[in-house]
């Protein structure tokens, strides 16, 4: 089962556990701040096809896209993996092409937004060596900002 491959190691649990209390508490503050609704959804309330695209569609393609071609090919560079506080190279070159690309399709503090997570996600691949992975936190975390900004 491949959630039960995912979750193997116990590196990758721990990621996962701590990709989920960051969500938390980014979606508390966003909540407390008021950018954020705070009424849970009603499944049939649920705009489908945006909550499809936003939670399954976006993760897939762009973890594929990012940590997975772009990523996967600038390690290639760097097979030694040097970090600097666990970050490596080709994460840190990934997420700021990652963020460019926000700016470019959104605005400025849309990137801003994406900059931390984006350094996650790489983080999550250089350690755990999954795009999977990736795509189940990523995600998740779309879908908590399904919940709490997008829905009516």
């Amino acid at each position: 089962m491949l959630t039960r491959t995912l979750l193997a190691s116990k590196e990758a649990r721990l990621l996962l556990g701590g990709a989920m209390i960051g969500a938390l508490f980014v979606w508390t503050v966003a909540v407390y701040l008021g950018i954020a609704n705070s009424s849970l959804p009603v499944l049939h309330s649920l705009d489908w096809p945006f909550f499809l695209t936003l939670c399954i569609v976006v993760p897939v393609l762009e973890e594929l896209v990012f940590r997975g071609l772009i990523q996967g090919y600038l390690r290639q560079f760097d097979p030694g993996q040097k970090a600097i506080l666990g970050i490596s190279a080709a994460n840190l070159l990934t997420s700021l092409l990652f963020v460019l690309l926000h700016w470019l399709t959104r605005d400025g503090y849309s990137a801003l937004l994406v900059f931390l997570p984006s350094l996650y996600l790489g983080l999550v691949r250089d350690r755990t060596s999954s795009i999977a992975m990736c795509i189940l936190i990523h995600g998740l975390w779309n879908l908590g900002w399904y919940i709490f900004v997008f829905m009516p």
